[in-house]
């Protein structure tokens, strides 16, 4: 039986209530729907309420300031913040990416993605789901990048056209992080075929 915002309103306020806590401000009409209440009769309380129509389905509280990058994280949940947008994320370049970066697995198609200021990079899924590790976006949100050594492997790849004084900066800061793993990123760098660029750097550098 569909619900009616009319019959429960207090069951409506609870569940928006409850979606902006655990999305950081962001609720999706998709889940209202799925809960039994109408798109129009959702659109109606969330606009009553004061939220704000961020992208297709998606509406921020206006009590949070919206963060792309987590909303980008929670609309594609396949996606891994990589190359220049993980350098900046960890600390690794000054640039602020304009069009963040992110890596898909092979067969990972979404019609909406592409709609989006998104470079898309697309990994067989096994080398996609490598050593992906979570922090938290400007705005204290949770979202899903790749490691540093992972990132600068991904950088320094013959497939990538990275810019040449991003890869110095990015490798020159790596190197002086008191938490590099260097046996780590040398084992990286050889089973994704770019040890002998990396390996360059590191011995200048050490």
């Amino acid at each position: 039986m569909v619900i009616t915002v009319s019959e429960n309103q207090n069951k409506l306020m609870e569940l928006v209530a409850r979606e902006v806590e655990k999305n950081h401000g962001v609720v999706f009409l998709a889940t209202l729907k799925e809960e039994g209440y109408p798109n129009q009769a959702s659109l109606n309380y969330l606009k009553k309420e004061g939220f704000e129509k961020i992208s297709g389905g998606i509406y921020l509280s206006p009590l949070y300031y919206e963060d792309e990058m987590y909303i980008y994280q929670k609309r594609f949940a396949k996606g891994v913040y990589s190359h220049e947008t993980a350098l900046y994320l960890h600390g690794l370049s000054d640039t602020t990416p304009f069009i963040y970066t992110m890596t898909f697995p092979r067969g990972y198609h979404s019609k909406k993605i592409k709609e989006q200021p998104i470079s898309l990079v697309w990994k067989e899924r096994s080398v996609w789901q490598e050593d992906q590790m979570t922090v938290k976006s400007s705005n204290g949100n949770d979202i899903v990048i790749y490691s540093m050594e992972r990132t600068l492997c991904d950088m320094f790849s013959t497939r990538y056209e990275a810019d040449k004084d991003t890869l110095l900066q990015a490798i020159i800061k790596y190197m002086r992080r008191p938490d590099k793993n260097i046996p780590k990123l040398l084992n990286l760098a050889e089973k994704y075929n770019v040890l002998d660029k990396i390996k360059t750097y590191v011995e200048v550098l050490l």
